[in-house]
């Protein structure tokens, strides 16, 4: 990753990005996000001006956000989309300064920033809200600190298995509680990752009841799986 305290990558960034808008001008929202696979602090900037912002609140997040806010603030009528996804799941601590010297609260975002929260490793088979599981604690810390701060909030939420896509996954049975969950922290956006090239464990019926369930989650679940398996199985549906 590039150093996120220093001007100079600042300027470039914003200079291509005002390239691709002015090639792009009906595009709305824009992505800028740490790529793939940042695990710790050996995988990003630790200079002399990066390190004592992350050791001072929440790693990486400390460069990330106020990076963010800033390009948000330069660009006010986009939305600017960007990851909070493992090492950066927590908001940042610290102050966000934009190009004109404004100063944003600590942790506070700017109104056209989206995060978009990724629910990675958390037990997938009891309800985020709900769940003892120690991931889903802390997510659930997060996601309260996000919304709290009034955010746009989009989340991200897997239902495959990555390491063999035809391993049943268990996610059916918590979707309606899930989404009862996310409309209740203000959740306007969600993407739902399955297998897209390969095969993966009921990826009809999680097709199906995902797509209906994200259109009314007020459905019921059972009835909704009695009816997929009519119209897919026919006699055999039983």
């Amino acid at each position: 990753m590039p150093c996120l305290s220093n001007e100079g990558v600042y300027l470039i960034i914003k200079k291509e990005l005002t390239l691709r808008m002015n090639q792009n001008p009906d595009l709305k929202i824009w992505n800028l996000s740490q790529p793939d696979g940042i695990a710790g602090p050996n995988d990003y900037c630790n200079c002399k001006l990066c390190k004592p912002k992350h050791d001072a609140g929440n790693g990486l997040s400390e460069t990330l956000f106020p990076f963010i806010n800033r390009l948000a603030a330069d660009f006010p009528n986009k939305i600017i989309r960007t990851l909070a996804y493992n090492i950066t799941a927590a908001p940042h601590k610290g102050i966000s300064t934009l190009s004109d010297g404004r100063k944003l609260a600590t942790g506070e975002m700017m109104p056209n920033v989206e995060i978009m929260f990724t629910l990675t490793d958390n037990d997938k088979s009891q309800p985020l809200a709900t769940s003892s599981d120690i991931k889903a604690v802390l997510f659930r810390q997060y996601i309260d600190q996000w919304s709290q701060k009034g955010v746009k909030l989009f989340i991200w939420e897997y239902i495959v298995n990555f390491n063999y896509y035809l391993f049943p996954f268990p996610t059916i049975h918590t979707i309606k509680d899930n989404f009862t969950y996310f409309r209740s922290k203000n959740v306007k956006s969600l993407f739902i990752q399955c297998s897209s090239m390969e095969q993966s464990s009921f990826s009809e019926l999680n097709a199906f009841i995902y797509s209906k369930m994200m259109w009314d989650s007020s459905q019921d679940i059972n009835l909704l799986i009695e009816e997929f398996c009519k119209d897919f199985y026919g006699n055999a549906s039983q």
